[in-house]
């Protein structure tokens, strides 16, 4: 078969139409998907942004209502303070001593019955001590009670020698 310079012509022009053609069609859907891309990169931005914001606004609504609870505490304890400041006269930092302790309650005992801690020694008998002694409940009570029981005898004894003992 013998082909002509004018039918290779042809076909060659027929070729290159179909090239073309299949060329054109592979940008203009290569255009249509660069630009189906595009607006979507555009549709996620904008959306990306949206929850940006969202973002944003709830951060400064958070933040508005943490200072909100801030503020409210801050009033609740003032309040608080302000309730508790006259029940809570004079608090020392440090715990009182027993001694301390024992020295405050005689001090209310006296100012109560106006005699003197000497007044209320002088007139305990012997067997009232002893029964202090025997229901003190700690320690430190009943070894309070055996030295006032002992100052007691003591002075007794005094009395009886006629001569100060040490």
């Amino acid at each position: 078969m013998i082909i002509t310079m004018n039918r290779l012509e042809r076909l060659r022009k027929r070729i290159e139409r179909n090239l073309a053609s299949s060329v054109a069609k592979i940008q203009r859907k290569a255009e249509k998907e660069q630009i189906a891309a595009d607006e979507e990169l555009i549709r996620l931005q904008k959306k990306a942004d949206r929850i940006k914001m969202r973002s944003d606004v709830s951060r400064a609504e958070a933040e508005r209502r943490l200072e909100t609870v801030r503020q409210k505490s801050a009033e609740n304890l003032a309040r608080i303070e302000s309730k508790l400041a006259p029940k809570i006269k004079n608090v020392d930092s440090e715990p009182k001593t027993d001694e301390v302790l024992a020295a405050e309650r005689a001090a209310k005992k006296r100012s109560r019955s106006g005699k003197s801690m000497y007044d209320l020694f002088a007139e305990s008998s012997f067997v009232d001590i002893e029964s202090l002694l025997q229901e003190a409940e700690t320690r430190e009570e009943k070894a309070f009670y055996r030295q006032v029981l002992n100052l007691k005898l003591q002075i007794e004894q005094e009395k009886v020698i006629g001569e100060v003992l040490y």
